[in-house]
């Protein structure tokens, strides 16, 4: 994820676009724009954001093809990701691991190459890998794993709700990769799937009903979702019918910012704010909390160091780390987030809350300690079993806990 979980189950969070021409149709108000199987460009210029609320959604229109991305990126971070307490994979470069016994052993089951950016496990049988090349999907629990969008777009994130149907952000320039999966500050995409990934229709509508830079979406079901875009989220429409601008965080403008949203719930929604500017160990971040559906939003964690950053924000409890990673929401009660304290060498801290961000407790994971803030990942599937993975590509290690963090074992290598 961030990451973001969907009641009964895990979204993750995962791809650079190299100069496609996608054309679109044109359709009336009723009918949603879809493209073919060409994907989008990457960079296009950024726009104001729209009133709240559109009345009435215009028809599509065609969007010319903007400037190719550069070729060469990052490595992303590296992910995990579990469907339930036994059933999970997780990525080391191009590599991808598979366990079927809650992590006690690992076996390498695939490896093709293209880092791996974001998992999506919706059961023990299927699951879909994010990557620089394209997506990749099982669908006998890893024993096979299968190209089904070979494209020079880049896959960042994908979020199912179903083997049929799901959304991805695609594309885009200037990744952040600190707080999970790459997310672009620049021209990402929003595309969807109903065959479960083998072709995708590019979700473009005119500018008052879509935001130009996509950077992650999360999904409850196949009609309510949210998306991040700078420093707004946005939500879907009823039936699936295209997005509205629902809300910006009051943040310094100067700068560009991703936001991660999260959703666990019909009313419950998180969102992370992570600013790309950092000095001395310190990075400009945000947590945000709506109990409403996304009506109403409070502060939850800011970065102290950079308050400048976002001089109107009261946040209701101390940072947990001066650098922000992923984020897991579980249920409408139950969060964690993996936060990096630049004291000492390092600590990963595990923050938690069990009544919805009212309260947190915060510890860190001593396996983890002198880790990077960039090479993060993070996995629950309950209050108790989770799983983290920390390491720059060939390095990674793999820690569990079954207490909620209380305690930690190393699970690989």
């Amino acid at each position: 994820m961030l990451n973001c979980h969907q009641v009964g189950r895990h979204h993750r969070w995962g791809l650079l676009l190299t100069g496609l021409v996608c054309l679109v149709a044109s359709c009336s108000v009723a009918n949603r724009a879809t493209t073919s199987v060409a994907m989008p460009s990457a960079a296009s210029p950024r726009t104001s954001l729209p009133t709240p609320r559109p009345a009435g959604l215009p028809s599509p229109t065609a969007e010319a093809a903007p400037s190719p991305a550069p070729a060469r990126e990052l490595p992303p971070p590296p992910a995990i990701a579990f469907a339930d307490r036994d059933h999970g994979w997780a990525s080391r470069g191009g590599t991808i691991l598979g366990t079927a016994d809650g992590g006690a052993t690992w076996r390498r089951q695939y490896s093709g190459g293209a880092p791996v950016a974001g998992i999506d496990a919706l059961s023990p049988a299927v699951a879909w890998a994010a990557t620089s090349r394209g997506l990749l999907r099982t669908t006998d629990g890893g024993q096979h794993w299968t190209m089904l969008s070979a494209t020079p777009t880049a896959f960042r994130t994908v979020d199912f709700v179903s083997p049929t149907k799901g959304w991805a952000v695609v594309g885009g320039a200037d990744l952040e990769t600190v707080a999970g999966p790459p997310s672009p500050f620049e021209a990402g995409r929003l595309m969807k799937t109903g065959d479960g990934g083998r072709t995708w229709t590019l979700q473009v509508w005119p500018v008052s009903a879509t935001p130009a830079d996509v950077q992650s979406v999360c999904l409850l079901d196949a009609t309510h979702g949210w998306l991040g875009s700078d420093t707004a989220v946005w939500q879907m429409l009823p039936g699936d019918s295209g997005w509205y601008f629902l809300w910006q965080a009051p943040l310094n403008p100067e700068g560009r910012w991703d936001a991660r949203v999260g959703c666990a719930g019909p009313s419950l929604v998180w969102v992370l704010f992570v600013n790309e500017a950092g000095a001395a160990n310190h990075k400009p971040y945000v947590l945000y909390r709506s109990t409403a559906g996304g009506q109403n939003w409070t502060a939850i964690f800011a970065e102290a160091y950079t308050g400048p950053s976002y001089p109107t924000v009261r946040p209701q409890a101390p940072e947990p780390g001066s650098y922000p990673g992923p984020f897991d929401a579980v249920n409408e009660r139950v969060l964690f987030l993996l936060a990096w304290d630049s004291s000492g060498n390092g600590t990963v801290n595990l923050v938690r809350t069990d009544d919805g961000g009212r309260s947190w407790q915060v510890r860190p994971i001593p396996p983890l300690a002198g880790g990077s803030p960039s090479h993060l990942g993070l996995s629950f599937v309950d209050g108790s079993h989770g799983w983290v993975i920390s390491g720059p590509a060939g390095q990674e290690k793999i820690v569990a806990t079954t207490e909620g963090g209380s305690t930690w074992r190393e699970e690989y290598p």
